[in-house]
């Protein structure tokens, strides 16, 4: 035991010296993003879905992938005659002990190897001011379907050490949309009956936060619904919300749900 924790510990160091090998003079290996919303450090791991730019993976706590990529080298030459070229002296030193075609399967071992750690690791997430843009493009797009149609994002760039950085990325919500009254257009009477039928069921209620999954659900409540009464070729793209008003100062929205007749294609 004593053992294994000495080989992951020293594992570990090799690792941690190895991770900004591949990181240039002027660039940050991205460590640690953290979200704010309204100030406060977000636990939700789902806003960190919408970043752009992540971590590098870790496994036992190190970057395993990143530590095998850095083994590699982009430049490192990609045939025997070039490899031969690089390394004159090991390629000449097999070749006089053994053979030509025994100094071609050593180079191309190396390549082989070469290759492996590249296709198999994982490149430094170096920190990018254009991902980070559309980072914040993405987490104002997911305020918005939470009923924040007026939020404030922004962010900044920490540096951890030489060549380590973070991303601190800061969401302020503003008032959320919440719906005030709904009301329908439908204009087959037994779909408007069969609506009706469970009208209290419906995810649209007045007086709740605005949220697209509501609207989501909804559509497909009222679609299994309507097949399940006997409108089996009932679509759900026959389902429109519409007369939605994120620009109110009021911070309220009437909706109307439309739902149109279905059209059938009659052959000749």
């Amino acid at each position: 035991m004593k053992k294994l924790f000495f080989y992951i510990g020293f594992l570990s160091f090799l690792i941690s010296c190895n991770t900004t090998k591949r990181v240039a003079e002027n660039e940050y290996l991205l460590i640690k993003n953290t979200v704010f919303v309204d100030s406060i450090k977000s636990k939700d791991l789902k806003l960190k879905n919408y970043l752009t730019q992540k971590p590098n993976n870790k496994s036992l706590g190190v970057p395993l992938a990143l530590f095998f990529y850095n083994l590699g080298n982009k430049k490192s030459p990609n045939t025997p005659t070039y490899w031969g070229k690089k390394n004159k002296n090991s390629y000449r030193f097999i070749k006089n002990i053994f053979s030509e075609k025994q100094s071609i399967a050593y180079a191309n071992a190396f390549i082989g190897f070469n290759h492996w750690f590249l296709e198999n690791g994982q490149a430094p997430s170096i920190i990018s001011d254009q991902k980070i843009k559309k980072s914040l493009l993405n987490l104002e797009t997911y305020m918005n379907t939470e009923g924040y149609f007026k939020p404030s994002v922004s962010y900044t760039k920490d540096s951890i050490s030489k060549k380590k950085g973070a991303v601190n990325y800061y969401i302020s919500t503003g008032k959320p949309l919440f719906l005030e009254n709904i009301s329908t257009d439908i204009t087959s009477p037994v779909i408007d009956s069969l609506y009706t039928a469970t009208k209290s069921e419906s995810f649209l209620k007045p007086n709740t936060q605005y949220k697209d999954i509501n609207f989501r659900k909804e559509a497909n409540r009222i679609t299994k619904y309507f097949r399940n009464s006997g409108v089996f070729h009932f679509s759900e793209n026959l389902i429109g919300f519409y007369n939605i008003d994120t620009s109110r100062t009021d911070y309220k929205t009437d909706v109307v749900l439309k739902i149109s007749d279905r059209i059938e294609e009659k052959n000749g």
